[in-house]
């Protein structure tokens, strides 16, 4: 058996084997903040995790995650706590509004805003809201939307049934399935969220924080499927499953995978989804014209370290992935991430993040539109027009918590291409970019101010510049 296979296999036992019952009661769900979070309250939460000492939290964030880690540090970082209680106390309530902002913003690029689930990055005005409803312990819904002056995009909309352990997630279901702050290489919200079923648990589980998360679901977007030498336009599915383990107190290590399978001809049957969870093959795919190129896959190996030395706390992670297609021995292209977190250096947060991945990785040789979704990347890279060329890049981004009703987040990066053309590949440098976010509190309102520049894939200059308000 090959060693992915292996790895893949051992993984998904782990998943399935958490899946069963081993309580005879549960505390119940938790609704989810927004996954495109305000930065001051985004940066804050990732601040907590890291001196609570968590390397297990990812987005979308549980609000009763979020809060267990408060507490933890009350007594501690009273400073830290008395900055995101505010924040809290808003989602102790059966149902909250966890987000309304509305943003002005001239721009003339279309990949300039990639964290807002498909929107038009030229779009001038941007209404973002988000709620949710607790009806007990064991039901409730969470739901957020981006409307822009041509489209309302789905970003969140989904029923939570369970309990603390399984917790089963039905609708829109946004994922940010990365080890990474600043690109995400398996899943993001650039593109629009699509329908899925998920399990995953709400407290970690043993005393080596253990968190699992299995999805299936369907891709919006229509794409030709290649089927032997037939090509019909169909909307694929996905599958994917990840899990996260604390060993020790200071390192977590973790396995991601995503599936993109179906269409056209294509058996989708339930052994289907179970194949493309579990195994390298699919069953339905034996004997046929596209037994060679059943799926595509993209797997993760990501580890984190989170240090604490004399009160000065630091985060070190990185993530590997490798894109494949199921039962064929081609070439598999490969993506990685490192970064290093610093973040609490009196009042400021320094987070260093690189990243590259090979020439075909966002490509697919069975859909034609590759690893995307409604056009736009299932994953985040910085340079987001690239995809289906080799790319590098780091990213330098700091926070400044001015005190309890301001604060400052800018980015500076480089970014490196290279665009294949129809003789050699052309290297093309995007050159510097760099961004910036004010964000000012009066009362209950905050609003702020973001700025963007830089050069795109193209030797385009482009540009962002907004403001926004929101409560």
């Amino acid at each position: 058996m090959r060693t992915s296979s292996c790895i893949l296999l051992m993984a998904n036992i782990v998943i399935i084997s958490l899946l069963v019952p081993r309580f005879a009661y549960g505390k119940g769900v938790s609704p989810y903040l927004p996954l495109n979070l305000p930065n001051h309250v985004a940066q804050k939460i990732e601040k907590l995790a890291v001196i609570a000492g968590d390397g297990t939290l990812h987005k979308p964030y549980k609000v009763a995650q979020v809060t267990a880690l408060a507490r933890k540090i009350q007594n501690t970082h009273p400073l830290l706590y008395r900055d995101i209680a505010p924040y809290l106390r808003d989602h102790k309530e059966r149902k909250s509004t966890s987000l309304v902002q509305l943003s002005l913003v001239t721009s003339n690029d279309r990949f300039s805003n990639p964290y807002h689930f498909g929107v038009d990055g030229e779009s001038n005005i941007l209404l973002e809201t988000a709620g949710y409803a607790m009806y007990s312990d064991h039901i409730g819904v969470s739901a957020s939307a981006i409307i822009s002056e041509s489209s309302i995009n789905k970003a969140q909309g989904m029923v939570h049934v369970g309990v603390d352990f399984l917790q089963i997630d039905i609708g829109y279901k946004s994922r940010w399935w990365s080890i990474g702050r600043i690109n995400s290489l398996l899943l993001s919200n650039e593109a629009e969220t699509f329908a899925s079923v998920s399990a995953s648990n709400v407290e970690p589980i043993s005393k080596f924080d253990i968190n699992y998360e299995v999805f299936a679901g369907k891709l919006n977007d229509k794409s030709d499927v290649l089927s032997g030498d037939l090509i019909e336009q169909d909307e694929p599915y996905i599958t994917g499953a990840a899990v996260s383990i604390s060993p020790i107190k200071q390192v977590t290590l973790g396995f991601a995978h995503t599936t993109v399978f179906g269409g056209g001809i294509r058996n989708n049957g339930f052994r289907t989804f179970f194949d493309a969870l579990t195994s390298n093959r699919l069953h339905s795919a034996a004997g046929t014209q596209y037994e060679d190129k059943q799926a595509d896959r993209r797997y993760a190996l990501q580890a984190r370290y989170n240090h604490e030395v004399m009160d000065f706390h630091y985060s070190v992670y990185g993530e590997h992935v490798t894109k494949t297609t199921l039962d064929e021995n081609g070439d598999k292209p490969t993506a990685t991430t490192i970064g290093i977190y610093f973040p609490a250096i009196d009042e400021h947060s320094i987070r260093i993040e690189a990243t590259r991945y090979d020439q075909g990785f966002y490509s697919s040789d069975i859909y034609n539109t590759g690893y995307q979704n409604d056009e736009s990347s299932l994953g985040n890279y910085f340079v987001s027009e690239a995809q289906n060329s080799a790319a590098r890049s780091i990213t330098a981004q700091w926070f400044l918590s001015m005190n309890t009703d301001e604060s400052l987040t800018s980015s500076f990066g480089w970014s490196e291409v290279e665009l294949p053309t129809n003789q050699l590949n052309e290297q093309v440098s995007s050159g510097l970019n760099f961004s910036v976010d004010y964000r000012s509190r009066f009362e209950n309102v905050y609003w702020g101010l973001e700025a963007s520049s830089g050069i795109d894939v193209v030797g385009e200059r482009v540009y962002r510049l907004g403001v926004y308000l929101g409560f």
